[in-house]
């Protein structure tokens, strides 16, 4: 605010400084040139006139009301002495010194009541034209604007002032609410969003403030989720491997059992080493910062599909099914009226034309023979939920999830009564 007020008020004295002087050139102006006019034909008239006439036009001019009222004229020799004069010079111009160059002078003499604009006009030959009316008028009206400009100056400076001070107590203010929703906005609050403002700068602060909001929200989501599958896909192993060293602690005697059950825990380690990697990946690719490739882009696919396809077999599978469909015309039952059917004619179909296109019906039937879950045989044993390894043609070493002897009290108790 001090900043601006400053400037304003540079600029508002500046302003009120150069509207003065224009003021002045157009009082003095047009009355400079006037007397400086009359100077100049009485210093013609000395040279190419005798004194008596220059002694008539001086009286002539000095009768005349124009420029001004109270004129004085003088004209004088080079040696100082007076040849023609009209009016009486007062004290104070008739004391003052001729300039000592020979070129036109202006002055304002006298103040108070009586002040007066004086013009030196230089003489060929030597001696000076010297005219001086009354300002007082002028002057009064240049007092007047000095003081209209002074005042309007002063109250224009401290306008800009008051509307500086209202409008950074404004925006001060608005700047505080701002502070305090902010300080209200915590990791579980997140979603909360900043209320638009009155002022410009602070409502587009607000904007920006929210969109980043939102953008913290988004990260802290990610986090939560990252949290939630990285605990849910690590309780498993953790727990397989903790019960494969509890049963080896408590049942191996022999050398050959621990190290079967340290093996077993070196290969639960390095599969916990596997999950994390593929979870801090998939923590990446989500916040975009695993260098995934953009749209525009082609994906090789190959390495995955054969590591897919590997641990897959070809299935076959006999299908068998009847069915029966029965097809009208479409139009042959129109304008009848509602007619009860048997189960046979709720399978009734409508085609239209000259033919029928049976391959979407066969598909469908194939589709509804097919039976919800396929299998290679009947005793197929599956893959396993942990490695995906397939059962039936060897065995993986994934623990199998064991009961917790402590809580064998209470199965005990549970099957008293159930029994």
């Amino acid at each position: 605010m001090l900043v601006f007020t400053g400037i304003a008020a540079v600029v508002v004295v500046a302003a009120a400084v150069g509207m003065l002087i224009l003021i002045e050139q157009a009082v003095w102006g047009p009355l400079d040139a006037a007397i400086e006019e009359e100077a100049e034909t009485l210093a013609r008239i000395r040279n190419i006139a005798p004194v008596e006439d220059l002694q008539r036009a001086v009286a002539n001019v000095g009768s005349e009301a124009a420029p001004g009222p109270g004129k004085l004229i003088r004209v004088t020799a080079a040696g100082g002495e007076t040849l023609a004069e009209a009016g009486r010079m007062p004290p104070e111009i008739a004391g003052l010194v001729p300039p000592l160059e020979a070129t036109t002078h202006y002055a304002t003499v006298g103040g108070g009541r009586d002040p007066y604009r004086v013009v030196w006009y230089a003489v060929e030959g030597g001696g000076w034209s010297e005219v001086a009316v009354r300002i007082g008028a002028q002057v009064g009206l240049l007092r007047r604007a000095r003081f209209a400009i002074i005042g309007g100056a002063t109250g224009l400076l401290a306008t800009l002032a008051m509307l500086a001070w209202a409008m950074t107590s404004r925006a001060t203010s608005e700047l505080a609410r701002v502070a305090a929703e902010l300080e209200t906005i915590e990791a579980g609050s997140l979603d909360r969003r900043l209320v638009p403002r009155r002022t410009t700068e602070v409502d587009r602060l607000a904007t920006v403030l929210n969109r980043l909001l939102g953008r913290l929200e988004a990260a802290m989501g990610h986090l939560r989720r990252f949290t939630a599958d990285a605990a849910h896909e690590l309780r498993t192993p953790v727990t397989a491997l903790r019960a494969r060293l509890e049963v080896t602690i408590g049942r191996a005697h022999s050398p050959e059992a621990y190290r079967e059950g340290l093996l077993d825990a070196l290969e639960q380690t390095e599969r916990l080493g596997r999950l994390t990697e593929d979870l801090l990946t998939l923590s990446a690719v989500e916040a975009g910062t695993a260098g995934v490739p953009s749209g525009d882009e082609t994906v090789q696919l190959d390495d995955l599909v054969r590591e897919v396809a590997e641990s897959l077999e070809p299935v076959a599978q006999d299908v068998k099914r009847d069915f029966e469909l029965l097809y009208r015309p479409l139009g042959v039952d129109a304008g009848r009226d509602e007619l009860s059917v048997t189960d046979a004619e709720a399978e009734i179909g409508y085609y239209q034309g000259e033919g029928i296109l049976l391959e979407d019906v066969l598909r469908e039937q194939v589709l509804l023979a097919l039976p919800l879950k396929l299998t290679c045989r009947e005793d197929c044993r599956g893959l396993c939920p942990h490695c995906g390894m397939n059962l039936n043609q060897e065995q993986c070493s994934c623990a199998v999830q064991l009961e917790d002897p402590r809580w064998s009290a209470l199965k005990e108790i549970r099957d008293r009564l159930e029994h």
